[in-house]
């Protein structure tokens, strides 16, 4: 599973979003009823990681699992507003610090969406284009009160807390998680 998934995450293997979603989908199922999610949300990633990879493996199985579930997609929700190292290699402390303070709501985000603007006119980068052009087509929407957050490992949770804390004092009321893998080494 290691290296399927480095291959997913750093190696361009986009098509394995329908197997992972196909999996997230089998497991949401089972709480469905009970959790009422009214968004799936991706974790972001920063713009410069972006750039690099071309795609947001998080939003690539968010998409694939609200073609399944009919559940939206918020891509435009969080903003990861700050480069951050990263996590395989620290420990649980480091990884929290790490990305503290590293999430914005896109309402808060302004200067954020300006930055973003005046480097996509130099890009020539056709999968962050076209995500770029999709998110600005949104207009800010209400918070969502029930959120599903989506990523591809969680190991320690410091990302997901970091961006649930986030969404919480955003006006979100209830934040649901579901990854692909969970552990270290997963």
């Amino acid at each position: 599973m290691e290296d399927a998934m480095h291959r997913f995450k750093n190696r361009g293997r986009q098509e394995y979003a329908r197997a992972y979603g196909k999996a997230l989908w089998e497991v949401y199922q089972e709480v469905q009823a009970r959790w009422r999610v009214q968004a799936l949300v991706p974790i972001p990633i920063h713009r410069s990681r972006m750039r690099q990879r071309g795609y947001n493996q998080a939003a690539l199985l968010c998409r694939e699992l609200s073609k399944r579930s009919g559940i939206p997609v918020r891509e435009d929700l969080l903003i990861r507003s700050r480069k951050t190292g990263y996590q395989r290699a620290l420990n649980d402390e480091d990884r929290r610090e790490n990305v503290k303070d590293a999430f914005i709501v896109a309402e808060q985000a302004d200067e954020h969406v300006a930055d973003v603007r005046v480097w996509d006119t130099f890009t020539d980068r056709r999968p962050y284009r076209q995500w770029y052009d999709q998110t600005q087509k949104c207009e800010y929407e209400a918070m969502p009160a029930r959120i599903l957050l989506v990523d591809d490992i969680y190991t320690t949770g410091s990302t997901m807390n970091e961006a649930a804390r986030t969404l919480l004092a955003a006006g979100a009321k209830q934040i649901y998680c579901l990854s692909v893998c969970i552990g270290k080494g997963y």
